[in-house]
């Protein structure tokens, strides 16, 4: 409501310090709330990399190319679009491994190129999962700062995300030999 936006402003302008999670954020905070910017500090989420296990993938030619969705909101996070991408132009070329509680992710289950794992702890999904994957994909309609981000970055994964909210600070841009042999590098 515009009533607690207003409180939350005045709050954050009484903060001695703020940490907002990416630039975007920050600028929000600055703009939206009147905010002295002197006294925001972006902190990006972070991760302890010490429980991340090494990767355990092939060469990306050894097969189609792994990609894992995580994400508990299956539509606003992108889920459906992946399913329709690896049963259409990817068919064939990449798997795709779906990580989600949400029910409407079940909807994939059983689809061509589709493995679901259902909602999976983080500690299994950080040691057992993960570093078998070849890239997180997260072409997600709404976000700010996924920590699923920070997470891949440990993992050593390549991401592909939405460049909404604060991914642009979580994610570099630009582009990523995957390996030229790789059928869908030749896409």
């Amino acid at each position: 409501s515009r009533r607690d936006m207003d409180r939350e402003a005045a709050l954050l302008r009484r903060a001695a310090l703020v940490y907002p999670m990416s630039t975007w954020a920050a600028d929000s905070v600055v703009a939206d709330c009147g905010c002295d910017a002197g006294r925001i500090h972006v902190m990006p989420p972070s991760v302890n990399v010490a429980r991340f296990c090494p990767p355990q993938r092939s060469k990306a030619s050894d097969g189609p190319l792994r990609i894992v969705f995580i994400g508990n909101d299956f539509r606003r996070k992108g889920g459906e679009r992946l399913v329709q991408w690896v049963a259409g132009p990817l068919a064939g070329k990449a798997e795709l491994h779906i990580v989600s509680g949400d029910p409407q992710a079940q909807a994939a289950r059983g689809a061509p190129g589709v493995e679901f794992h259902g909602r999976v702890p983080n500690a299994e999904l950080v040691a057992r999962l993960l570093p078998k994957m070849d890239v997180l994909c997260l072409p997600t309609r709404s976000d700010m700062s996924p920590q699923v981000l920070a997470e891949a970055a440990a993992a050593s994964l390549t991401t592909v995300a939405s460049r909404i909210g604060g991914i642009a600070d979580l994610v570099a841009i630009g582009l990523v030999d995957l390996n030229i042999e790789h059928p869908v590098a030749q896409l």
